[in-house]
């Protein structure tokens, strides 16, 4: 094996490269226009998926995500069961019963998508 001598502009040099290719695979976001795309694909596979909003609003059944250019993911703000159904109880299994169906749709249309539930019952929809 050739032994080599670096020197500290060549160590600062692959430094930078290292940092650089790193902030870029960092920053590769689903945008709002993909989002659209996405969820006109996904209209077509369920009925209940809207139309896309121009405000970055994408409904499905009386859930709205909304797009968070920070980290080009989908969410849904918190939840209260009650504004569900008259019990906790039953709105929570409203809203589990939601992200079921999301999950099994999202599995069957092969467009990379995943979904976590909080414990507040909010939701987050991101491409993988």
């Amino acid at each position: 094996m050739k032994k080599i001598t670096l020197t500290e502009r060549t160590i600062n040099r692959i430094i930078k490269k290292v940092i650089l290719e790193m902030d870029e695979e960092s920053f590769d976001l689903t945008t709002i226009n993909e989002w659209d795309n996405i969820w006109f694909k996904l209209r077509k596979i369920h009925t209940s998926f809207g139309f896309p909003e121009n405000d970055g609003v994408y409904s499905f059944g009386g859930l709205f995500f909304f797009y968070d250019e920070s980290d080009g993911c989908l969410k849904l703000p918190s939840q209260d069961p009650y504004d569900w159904r008259r019990t906790k109880e039953e709105g929570i299994e409203v809203l589990e019963r939601y992200y079921d169906r999301l999950t099994n749709i999202f599995e069957k249309s092969d467009l990379g998508l995943s979904i976590d539930m909080g414990r507040d019952y909010s939701m987050i929809i991101c491409k993988n």
